[in-house]
């Protein structure tokens, strides 16, 4: 289904299939279990979440070495190799002791899954249509990952244990 834009919009990312802020909202709502977000071992054993994440869905998680990593960015998802790519920094930054760090570590994360999970994959359009955040790769994933922190945050204060 193909909604109109309304405002002249600059796309950050490839222009995707239109999204709504519910409909991502219901993804990541629907995802947190089969992904594995829903434990209390989440972040401690990360690696864990990988190979389940390979196992269960053919997600590659590849830690590039930050001296072999673009600084222009934090991430990146291929979707034809299904894999998101992060460098041992980001890694480092989920794995710390320190819950701010953690949290940007896992933003960065959580925005590559983003691409992942609402299947991000460049479309076919209309060159003289008008752009708006929701058929933006960027905006979505970022929404993702906002919703997808806010999740587990709630799951986390359910559970008594801290994200």
């Amino acid at each position: 289904m193909t909604t109109a834009c309304s405002n002249r919009y600059q796309l950050r990312g490839q222009r995707v299939e239109y999204l709504t802020d519910m409909q991502i909202f219901n993804s990541v709502e629907a995802i947190l279990k089969p992904l594995g977000l829903d434990t209390p071992l989440f972040p401690d054993k990360i690696e864990n979440l990988f190979d389940l994440w390979a196992e269960q869905f053919g997600l590659t998680i590849d830690i590039v070495e930050d001296d072999e990593w673009p600084s222009c960015t934090n991430g990146h998802y291929d979707p034809s190799t299904l894999t998101i790519r992060i460098p041992t920094r980001i890694l480092k930054l989920i794995k710390s002791k320190n819950a701010k760090q953690r949290k940007k570590g896992l933003r960065v994360l959580f925005h590559e899954l983003g691409h992942f999970c609402l299947a991000h994959k460049a479309v076919l359009h209309d060159s003289y249509g008008n752009d708006c955040k929701e058929v933006d790769s960027e905006e979505q994933a970022d929404l993702f990952s906002d919703y997808m922190a806010v999740c587990i945050d709630n799951l986390r204060s359910k559970q008594g244990v801290l994200f």
